[in-house]
């Protein structure tokens, strides 16, 4: 009992921290639920590849659908007094690149009431890469532009 109690406290502190943030973007009645996001390692450090999974439903039957992907970077004072991550967008997160991709992450097609699960390999970052907390909010847009679903994940990047 005591080795498991000390297993999933040792797993908590890794913990990839995100939320479905649909409601936070005001998307009214979202289409995709998200369940779970994992980076592959968490924390990443410097010279490792890290992997994304994501997991989740669907409402709809879709082929095609797209995300915007926004990228930040928290240059200070990230977490509040209590020392929980700062979930507004804004300072102190400074967003460094903004792009809009068809079929994210292999997600096409999701069927309406089946589950979906995503998993993205990315490179290793570059050498000057400054360390501390990065974030990756993508909104998803179904054919007509209608914004169906939102992730927000924050990754920490150390030495």
């Amino acid at each position: 009992t005591v080795l498991a109690v000390g297993m999933s406290c040792l797993a908590a502190v890794h913990a990839t921290l995100w939320q479905d943030c649909a409601a936070a973007e005001n998307i009214t009645g979202p289409r995709l639920h998200f369940s779970n996001v994992v980076s592959d390692p968490d924390p990443l450090h410097t010279g490792q590849q890290q992997i994304i999974n994501k997991t989740g439903t669907s409402d709809i039957d879709a082929t095609n659908f797209t995300s915007t992907f926004s990228q930040y970077w928290c240059v200070t004072d990230c977490h509040d007094k209590d020392g929980n991550i700062k979930w507004q967008t804004g300072l102190p997160w400074v967003r460094f690149l903004k792009i809009n991709l068809k079929c994210p992450d292999s997600m096409c097609p999701v069927s309406a009431g089946k589950p979906f699960a995503t998993s993205a390999v990315h490179p290793k970052l570059a050498a000057l890469t400054p360390h501390g907390w990065y974030r990756s909010r993508q909104v998803y847009h179904d054919s007509s532009g209608k914004a169906i679903g939102c992730a927000d994940m924050i990754i920490q990047y150390v030495k």
